[in-house]
């Protein structure tokens, strides 16, 4: 009796310590899933913020493009309210730049461009405050316009390929979504 007392004994311990490492093994199995599945989410998401960050870039180079082709068809600079702007690239230049399949030199060239633009409109707005100059025809402007405006084109490329996507028409002032 002894004997069958010991072997039952030593079968429940084995049991408890069997059933312990299998809850073990499965609780581990599961937090290993679960922890994978966390991070495919945060990359992902990533992923997406940055597909979103290249595609406002993008359609601001595109409107801007637009705008300086306005100019180049009037062969005039662009009116006040109508000043290239760089503030989705500002905002969203680390998320852009992390990409490594982005050629950097077409973007860099199109902000370098546009910002020599900007600032030349700026420093003229500022020493002739009192003259409408900018209706005036902008003769010797034209090449350094169609500079960016190229510039900005060969980003839009580069943007485009890294997005995969069709992005909008953009015309003057205003692009296929309706906004400015």
């Amino acid at each position: 009796m002894a004997d069958s007392t010991l072997i039952l004994g030593l079968a429940g311990i084995g049991g408890t310590v069997s059933v312990a490492a299998i809850g073990s093994a499965t609780t581990a199995y599961l937090q290993v899933r679960r922890e994978g599945q966390e991070k495919r989410e945060r990359n992902q998401a990533r992923g997406e913020q940055r597909r979103r960050a290249v595609r406002l870039v993008a359609l601001e180079f595109q409107s801007a493009a637009a705008n300086l082709g306005a100019c180049l068809e009037g062969g005039r600079w662009w009116p006040v309210a109508d000043v290239p702007r760089l503030e989705a690239w500002k905002e969203h230049q680390a998320a852009v730049s992390s990409e490594e399949a982005l050629d950097f030199s077409r973007i860099a060239k199109a902000v370098e461009t546009l910002g020599i633009l900007v600032r030349a409109r700026t420093d003229l707005d500022a020493n002739h405050p009192d003259e409408k100059w900018w209706e005036l025809p902008f003769a010797g402007w034209e090449a350094l316009f169609d500079e960016c405006k190229r510039s900005l084109e060969a980003a839009v490329s580069s943007l485009y390929s890294l997005c995969g996507e069709h992005l909008p028409e953009v015309r003057a002032g205003k692009s296929s979504t309706g906004g400015g």
